[in-house]
C-alpha cells in the first residue's frame, strides 16, 4: 500500500512534470540564474528560447555585420540615418558602454538589467538599468531585453517618441543634421542626457573613417517565407516601415497575383485591417502600403484605400510627412533613403486613373530596392526601382515620426 506521504511526493512531482512541459516544451535544458530570475519576477520581455518565439516586434531582430559596431552602422543606416548621423550615433555608444549590450556601470556585465542596482546598464547605460524594462514593454518590444537587437530596436524607438533625456519627436530633428560635431553633441545631449561630450567625437570620427564608405542592409524582421508564426507579429516591425515591408513582403518577384499566392505574413498582418472577406484588394499597392502603415504603428490612420486619397493625406500632414520632390523612376533620386514612400496619382484626359504607390528599400540582398504590391499584377513582394519604364513622376515622401 503506498503511504500517504508517498502519494504527495507523486502530486508534487506531476504538477512540476505538467507546469515543466507547459513553460519548456522544446528544451530539457537547465535553467540559468537569469532565467529564474525572469520566471520569478514574470519578465515577459525576456525569452529564454527566443528562437520558438513570436512577438509583436517579430521577436528579436537580427543584425548584419561582423562584430557589434558593424552591426549598430548596419542597423541605424539600414533605418536611413546618413553616415554622420550614425557616426553620431556611434560616438556616444562607444563611451557609454563599448557597444556591449550586457555592461554595467563600473565594470562587470549581466543579462539582467537589474543587476546594475542604482547603475547604468546596457548600450546607452540606461539609469537605473531596470528600467529599461518598462520602456521596452511600453514599445511593445518583447526580444530578449539582453540582446544587441532588441536594444537597438528600444534606442530607435525612443529617438522616434520621447528619449531618456526627456527630447520628444529626438528623429524629426536629428534627421535634419549634416554635420559631424553637431549630430554628435545632439545625441550626446538630448538622447543621452549628458553633459560632457569628451571623447565621443573622437569615436564618431573614428566610426566615420572606418564605416563611413558603406551603407548596412540594417535589420530583417523575421523570413517572409518561413510562415511559422501565427498572427500579426511574423513580419511586423513596431514603429518601424522599412523593416516591417521587407518582412511582410517576398524578398523576390514572380510569386503570382492573388492573396493566397502572398506571404503568411502579409495575410496575418492584412486580415485584421481588412478582414479575410478581402480577396480583390488585398494585392493592390494603396492596401500593402496601408497594412504597413497600420500594423507597425507608425500611422494607424493612414488612408486603407486609394493612391489619390492617400497622397492627400501625406500632403495635409507635414508634421508626419517631408514631401522630397519628385522623381521620374528613370534613375534613383539622391535623396532617397531605404523607407521612404514614392506614390504616384494622375487622372487622364479620358477620366481614368493612374496610380501606384511604393517602399524605396536601399539595396537588398536579393538585388532588389523596394516593395510594392499592384491589384491584379502581383502580390506585395520585391522589385526594380529606377531601372526605367515607370513613365510616371512620383512624389517622394519621407515619414518623420
Amino acid at each position: 500500500m503506498i503511504s500517504q506521504t508517498f502519494r504527495r511526493i507523486l502530486r508534487i512531482l506531476s504538477y512540476y512534470l505538467f507546469i515543466t512541459l507547459i513553460l519548456f516544451p522544446y528544451s530539457v535544458a537547465a535553467l540559468s540564474s537569469d532565467d529564474i530570475h525572469a520566471i520569478q519576477n514574470d519578465s515577459v520581455w525576456h525569452k529564454i528560447y527566443p528562437e520558438i518565439t513570436c512577438s509583436a516586434s517579430g521577436g528579436s531582430t537580427s543584425l548584419s555585420g561582423s562584430d557589434n559596431p558593424s552591426k549598430v552602422w548596419n542597423y541605424f543606416t539600414g533605418k536611413g540615418l546618413t553616415a554622420i548621423q550614425t557616426a553620431g550615433i556611434m560616438g556616444s555608444l562607444q563611451q557609454e558602454s563599448g557597444f556591449d549590450p550586457q555592461i554595467i556601470q563600473g565594470g562587470g556585465e549581466s543579462k539582467d538589467p537589474n543587476a546594475a542596482g542604482s547603475g547604468g546598464w546596457g548600450l546607452v547605460q540606461w539609469t537605473p538599468g531596470g528600467k529599461v524594462i518598462g520602456i521596452a514593454q511600453g514599445f511593445g518590444i518583447t526580444g530578449p531585453i539582453y540582446d544587441l537587437g532588441t536594444q537597438l530596436d528600444i534606442i530607435w524607438a525612443e529617438m522616434g517618441s520621447s528619449t531618456p533625456a526627456g527630447y520628444q519627436n529626438f528623429l524629426s530633428a536629428y534627421q535634419q543634421i549634416n554635420d559631424l560635431a553637431e549630430a554628435t553633441n545632439f545625441f550626446t545631449t538630448n538622447f543621452e542626457a549628458a553633459g560632457i561630450v569628451g571623447p565621443r567625437l573622437q569615436f564618431a570620427q573614428d566610426a566615420l573613417t572606418q564605416f563611413g564608405s558603406t551603407t548596412g542592409s540594417g535589420t530583417t524582421a523575421g523570413s517572409p517565407t518561413a510562415g511559422a508564426c501565427s498572427g500579426a507579429g511574423g513580419g511586423v516591425v513596431a514603429g518601424n516601415i522599412l523593416n516591417t515591408a521587407l518582412g511582410l513582403a517576398w524578398p523576390d518577384s514572380g510569386h503570382g497575383n492573388v492573396c493566397a499566392d502572398a506571404t503568411p505574413a502579409y495575410i496575418a498582418a492584412h486580415d485584421p485591417i481588412y478582414g479575410s472577406g478581402d480577396i480583390t484588394n488585398c494585392t493592390g499597392c494603396d492596401v500593402f502600403l496601408s497594412t504597413v502603415m497600420h500594423s507597425s504603428g507608425v500611422d494607424p490612420n493612414y488612408p486603407l484605400f486609394q493612391t489619390s486619397e492617400q497622397l492627400k493625406y501625406i500632403q495635409a500632414h507635414p508634421e508626419k510627412y517631408q514631401i522630397l520632390g519628385t522623381s521620374d523612376g528613370n534613375s534613383i533620386d539622391p535623396k532617397l533613403q531605404p523607407g521612404d514612400i514614392l506614390v504616384y496619382y494622375h487622372v487622364n484626359p479620358d477620366g481614368s486613373i493612374d496610380g501606384h504607390t511604393l517602399i524605396y528599400t536601399g539595396d537588398q540582398p536579393s538585388g532588389f530596392n523596394m516593395v510594392d504590391g499592384s491589384n491584379t499584377q502581383h502580390v506585395p513582394e520585391a522589385n526594380h526601382w529606377g531601372s526605367g519604364g515607370w513613365n510616371a513622376t512620383y512624389t517622394m515622401v519621407r515619414v518623420l515620426n
